[in-house]
């Protein structure tokens, strides 16, 4: 269903070791207190805000605003809101896909595995186009952010602002401006041999946003 990016499905190996190592240093006690809390805070305040000036639109208030959380922590913490809406579309519907895809008797082939050998064109295979939608969104949940992301680096980069300048938005609110790809990516740069590969960093960042998604969407 490709979902064999996710370090919820690895098998334990060297990949397996490299994803808890991210994950661990990036959502440790330390880390939770001094990174994490202050965004999730921050989007809070932003949601009172949000609903003292329009309180009859609260539902999608709370729905951009645990979207929000999600996407600072993981990918961009000072996203607009047009491009925060089209990722939470993405990531509702990857994750609604994927839920279906693991339901007991949501296809025949789940309760009957070996009907997976039969061809695409044999009739009742409908599962293989339903198997194939899966991973086509998968696809697009592990890629889309991480290129969103780089772009952006690209484009800070372009206007020559140094990395060791605190961000316009961390002076205001006293918040770690980089969300954690970015972060990572930026550490990729003073490592050297010993950089993370994109594959991994792409990997876990997509499975901790669709398990941030699944449980607050």
């Amino acid at each position: 269903m490709g979902m064999d990016f996710s370090s919820a499905f690895l098998r334990y190996g060297d990949t397996w070791r490299r994803h808890r190592r991210i994950f661990q240093q990036a959502f440790n006690k330390q880390e939770i207190k001094t990174v994490h809390e202050p965004v999730h805070v921050f989007k809070v305040h932003e949601l009172l805000y949000k609903l003292l000036v329009a309180p009859d639109d609260f539902l999608a208030h709370f729905r951009t605003t645990a979207g929000a959380v999600v996407m600072a922590t993981v990918y961009d913490k000072n996203m607009s809101e047009s491009n925060l809406e089209k990722f939470v579309i993405l990531s509702e519907r990857t994750v609604n896909m994927l839920s279906a895809s693991f339901f007991p008797g949501a296809t025949v082939v789940n309760a009957l595995p070996f009907l997976r050998h039969i061809p695409t064109w044999f009739p009742g295979a409908q599962f293989h186009h339903f198997a194939a939608e899966c991973r086509a969104y998968a696809s697009e949940m592990v890629e889309v952010p991480f290129k969103y992301v780089k772009d952006k680096m690209v484009s800070v980069r372009s206007f020559n602002i140094s990395s060791n300048c605190a961000d316009p938005d961390e002076k205001a609110t006293g918040i770690e401006s980089s969300s954690l790809t970015e972060r990572l990516l930026k550490q990729n740069d003073v490592l050297g041999t010993m950089a993370l590969t994109e594959a991994d960093i792409k990997s876990t960042m997509a499975t901790a946003f669709l398990g941030g998604a699944d449980t607050v969407l």
